[in-house]
């Protein structure tokens, strides 16, 4: 299991502590993680590299977006040819210990899966934020159980067309075969945009 876990800031103070707290439980299981600042004032950016002291830091000199800092990472993780896996995870989501290796081998039981996402519960961790979405025919995410209870949920998985973009994982292949994320969105749709490439390659 080697795992490249990647995430993505920008002048994020506010929620730092609570973001190292949860890089704290996992970090691990992860056989490098990366962090992509998206060009953060020179303050933000030195307590960064005070506290992830084990962390891979690229330093964007502008800001790319989700989309531009996450290739950023992607790049970096494929460069090393022992990563057989890349996540991605928002700065703001906490991953129990021991759920990362649960992902991992999932993800590698079943030669068709390409990329998998746990089930996303709210703060109040009994209220479902995603289980994985359906892409309209107008290109809309349609979330399956949102705002349910955790509880009321008797599947344990759900094959679906696309996932949380700041949580998932993906063997290294799937972006060696789909490619990297398009980079003039920005921040939005790229779900959808990943979603439908894998669709069709």
């Amino acid at each position: 299991m080697k795992i490249a876990a990647i995430s993505i800031t920008y002048n994020d103070d506010y929620k730092f502590n609570e973001w190292y707290s949860h890089y704290l439980e996992h970090k691990d299981e992860f056989y490098m993680h990366i962090i992509v600042d998206n060009h953060s004032d020179e303050t933000y950016l030195n307590k960064v590299k005070e506290t992830f002291t084990s962390s891979h830091i690229i330093e964007r000199t502008t800001n790319g977006g989700c989309t531009g800092a996450y290739n950023d990472g992607i790049r970096f993780a494929l460069s090393n040819k022992d990563v057989d896996s890349i996540m991605l995870i928002g700065n703001d989501i906490r991953l129990e210990k021991g759920a990362s290796t649960l992902l991992h081998n999932f993800l590698f039981s079943d030669n068709n899966l390409g990329m998998i996402a746990p089930i996303i519960i709210s703060k109040d961790q009994i209220t479902i934020e995603d289980f994985g979405c359906k892409i309209s025919d107008s290109l809309i995410m349609l979330p399956k159980y949102q705002g349910k209870k955790i509880d009321s949920i008797q599947k344990e998985t759900n094959y679906c067309q696309a996932l949380t973009g700041g949580m998932n994982l993906a063997k290294r292949e799937f972006y060696e075969k789909v490619g990297l994320q398009d980079e003039n969105l920005f921040m939005y749709s790229d779900e959808v945009d990943m979603g439908h490439r894998q669709s069709v390659c």
